[in-house]
């Protein structure tokens, strides 16, 4: 596949370490598109990132950008730079599988009525704990409100699948425009996810796309609000946007309000307190929970919940997998520029 198809966005905030991992992984294994590094950091992190970038160059396709916003909205702005009809994102501490990545464009290429293609997001590098594949599932239904539905009942990330360009650019722009993005990652994430099930059908292939590694320099162990006083406005507005999106598929206002207090609400008018709304949640989680285990043990093609990892997913991609986990394990923070100064005195 030819570099004028696919853009790899990766957004990067003061971890050269971290991008320089990643891109010595795709000088041994490069993907099937051109890069787009949208950096955030500040002035040492920035020259360090610039020049590990001009090293890439001689091999990667590269383009280098710097903005001065939020993950979201740097995001948003670094879409209005991508030519190519595909976008992929990936984080700096985490890898994409060539091969995958390649078949996900394949399927869009003929399947003009799909959004999203990804394959299964495995979360690897857990200290003491086995890797595993996060939930995922295909959305074929031709009703988008039925796809928003089972997006809110088992929600998982689309955006950093394969996705259109130009219809990832407008979820984006909603939802930079609609949600205060500064001071929230966990609202963007869902009116993303729900934005692209709208636009267009899913599709999960059931192999090994992306390598996600948990560790406490990644959202995983950040709050999922900045400042709690603002939770609820910030649901709020998570709500109206998304009641507005609805409307736009034809749905009449207080329908689409109806439906948004239903999957998102927190049940007003039941005589609920905080402590049985937190309650009522964990209850919520815990069935979520056992209906995905129950699920594992009767779907065949292992795409769809949450389970533990098989050799038959990264299978025809031993390589690029052993040679990613290597990595994670062997340089957990990173690549500084002193182990490379090290590595080439010796």
């Amino acid at each position: 596949m030819s570099h004028d198809r696919l853009t790899c966005l990766v957004p990067t905030y003061n971890r050269p370490e971290f991008l320089r991992r990643l891109l010595q992984f795709y000088q041994q294994f490069p993907l099937p598109c051109s890069f787009l590094v949208a950096d955030s950091s500040e002035s040492g992190a920035k020259a360090e990132n610039q020049a590990i970038i001009n090293d890439a160059r001689s091999t990667l396709d590269m383009t280098y950008q710097h903005f001065n916003a939020d993950l979201t909205t740097k995001c948003c702005q670094a879409l209005q730079l991508i030519q190519t009809p595909y976008v992929v994102l990936c984080a700096d501490d985490d890898y994409l599988l060539p091969p995958a990545l390649e078949h996900c464009v394949q399927f869009l290429e003929t399947h003009p009525d799909y959004s999203v293609a990804q394959g299964i997001m495995a979360i690897v590098n857990r200290p003491g704990k086995p890797p595993y594949a996060t939930a995922g599932y295909s959305l074929d239904d031709d009703d988008p409100i039925a796809r928003c539905r089972k997006m809110f009942r088992f929600n998982f990330t689309t955006f950093y699948g394969v996705n259109r360009t130009a219809t990832l650019r407008d979820n984006f722009q909603i939802t930079t425009t609609s949600i205060d993005c500064a001071h929230s990652h966990f609202f963007p994430e869902l009116m993303l996810s729900q934005l692209s099930v709208m636009r267009g059908r899913v599709k999960v292939l059931p192999e090994i796309f992306y390598l996600h590694e948990e560790h406490d320099a990644n959202f995983a162990g950040t709050p999922k609000v900045s400042d709690p006083s603002r939770a609820v406005e910030l649901e709020q507005q998570f709500r109206t946007s998304l009641s507005s999106q609805l409307e736009q598929l034809g749905v009449n206002r207080m329908q689409a309000e109806h439906l948004v207090q239903k999957w998102y609400g927190l049940l007003p008018g039941l005589g609920l307190t905080q402590s049985d709304q937190f309650t009522f949640r964990r209850l919520r989680r815990f069935l979520n929970r056992t209906w995905r285990q129950v699920m594992n043990l009767v779907v065949r093609d292992g795409t769809i919940y949450r389970r533990p990892l098989r050799a038959a997913d990264w299978s025809g991609q031993e390589a690029e997998w052993q040679e990613a986990i290597r990595l994670m394990t062997t340089s957990p923070k990173g690549i500084s520029l002193s182990e490379v100064a090290k590595k080439r005195a010796a």
